[in-house]
């Protein structure tokens, strides 16, 4: 036999890598239905401190966020803070959730989606985390994928039975969400690489005596010291085999697969960090191999069976779908959308190795890069070692002290209750490092109106600053009258 011609080697090759960066159309659609989640679930639990984040009289006002970025100039919630509008934001996001999750007009609403998000986020960036950033991304990529081919009214809506127009998609948006999530843990287990807490396995148990950052499983787990190192070795270990994520195939694919969500859930349920479990684990749907679908189809007909017959129903009462959608179906419009998604996926790999210290960017991109939180770099290289926490002293005319950021009787010692919440505790650090008084001054008129109808009202407000190590300190952040 001779040797294999040019054409025979280009084949293969492009048959491996349409194995490894194509994506099966049901694990778009499983993607899709967890963004929509996700989304779902990151605007209730804002709704917590609707008021206070992102209202005129809450301690984040427009005017403030407009001193701190630029960025807020672009979000639709720059029109206005007043409460009802607000409202009508937070509402409008959670309907065109919903309708990402059944997949209607699915082009459309990904990228209404993506302004929604993308503005909410920048109506306050004080309160960001990296969940928040990784999810604006994912309904980016989102947006450039046929989403709802599959399990969606739009399927229901060509008259298709739920199978889509095509079993799999290899495109460089495809390519694109692949490398974003896989990203994210390979840049992660670079830091982790560096980090002598980490290598050494101290670093979990480091984290997890820290109040600010655990739940109270997680803070339990802390009298088992030896299982904390052997889980700080083996999730380093995954990270570092993060990329296998793409090169893998088949059921191994599947079964690292399983490792990663498993560790997210870990994370859910024994650490305070918001959103970003859950984005991550919608992040790592798209990546679900076909091998699953089949044997999910072979024990689970009669889900199928219900899930079809909901999107048939939900179809009948929703207006005609045949005719919408954005021009991205002709040829120039694919070709746009790939020359487009080519641009970002260069961004995402040069801003992740600048990051790392493998690319030179000045110093106004370093600046933007850290703001985005591009870094990911999770607890890495330096993990904190120090608990810390706010608290409030407001002093009465009678010289009762209360805390109004917890609305209890003013106590130094709060832990392990040491915040209302995760977005409390982003947003004192963010106003802390700051220390600009535009940031602080809403602050500490809010922390006044919180005790308003009270029978004794607050005379001045102090925010504190309390750090543990070897014992309490304490700080003074910010003071001011309530008059």
């Amino acid at each position: 036999m001779g040797a294999p011609s040019f054409a025979d080697v280009r084949e293969k090759v492009g048959a491996g890598l349409r194995r490894r960066f194509g994506v099966d159309t049901r694990s778009l659609a499983a993607f899709r239905i967890c963004l929509g989640v996700a989304v779902l679930v990151n605007l209730v639990a804002r709704t917590r401190d609707l008021t206070a984040f992102y209202t005129r009289n809450g301690a984040v006002p427009l005017a403030a966020v407009q001193e701190h970025t630029t960025l807020s100039a672009f979000s639709v919630y720059a029109v206005s803070d007043s409460w009802l509008y607000v409202v009508f934001l937070f509402v409008l996001t959670a309907v065109f959730a919903v309708a990402l999750i059944v997949g209607y007009r699915t082009r459309f609403v990904s990228v209404v989606v993506l302004v929604l998000v993308f503005s909410l986020n920048a109506r306050n960036p004080l309160v960001m985390n990296g969940g928040d950033t990784l999810l604006t991304r994912l309904v980016f990529w989102g947006a450039l994928l046929p989403l709802g081919a599959r399990w969606s009214v739009d399927a229901v809506g060509r008259g298709e039975k739920g199978d889509g127009a095509y079993g799999r998609v290899a495109s460089v948006a495809t390519v694109g969400v692949l490398v974003q999530v896989v990203v994210v843990y390979a840049t992660n287990a670079v830091f982790k690489l560096r980090s002598d807490a980490w290598m050494s396995g101290d670093a979990v148990l480091q984290v997890f005596e820290l109040s600010a950052y655990t739940t109270w499983l997680g803070s339990s787990l802390t009298r088992f010291a030896e299982l904390l190192v052997l889980l700080n070795h083996l999730w380093v270990a995954l990270l570092v085999a993060s990329p296998l994520l793409i090169l893998l195939t088949g059921r191994r694919r599947a079964f690292l697969l399983t490792l990663f969500v498993g560790a997210q859930a870990g994370l859910l349920v024994t650490m305070n960090l918001a959103v970003f479990p859950l984005v991550a684990v919608a992040g790592l749907a798209v990546l679900t191999p076909s091998v699953v679908w089949e044997v999910a189809r072979r024990r689970l007909p009669s889900v199928h069976g219900t899930g079809a017959t909901l999107l048939r129903r939900t179809d009948g009462v929703l207006p005609d779908v045949r005719r919408t959608g954005l021009p991205l179906q002709s040829g120039w419009g694919r070709r746009a959308v790939s020359a487009f998604a080519a641009v970002c996926l260069v961004v995402v790999l040069m801003t992740n190795a600048s990051a790392m210290g493998y690319v030179d960017t000045p110093d106004e991109a370093e600046a933007v890069e850290e703001y985005a939180g591009t870094k990911w770099s999770l607890f890495a290289p330096y993990p904190p070692t120090t608990d810390r926490w706010y608290v409030a002293r407001g002093v009465t005319p009678s010289g009762e002290k209360f805390d109004p950021l917890h609305l209890a009787p003013f106590e130094r010692d709060r832990r392990p209750d040491s915040y209302p919440n995760a977005r409390w505790r982003k947003y004192l650090d963010s106003v802390r490092s700051s220390g600009d008084v535009y940031l602080e001054r809403p602050l500490l008129r809010y922390l006044c109106g919180r005790t308003e109808g009270r029978e004794d009202e607050l005379e001045n407000v102090t925010l504190l600053y309390v750090s543990y190590d070897d014992g309490i300190q304490t700080e003074r952040m910010a003071r001011g009258s309530c008059e």
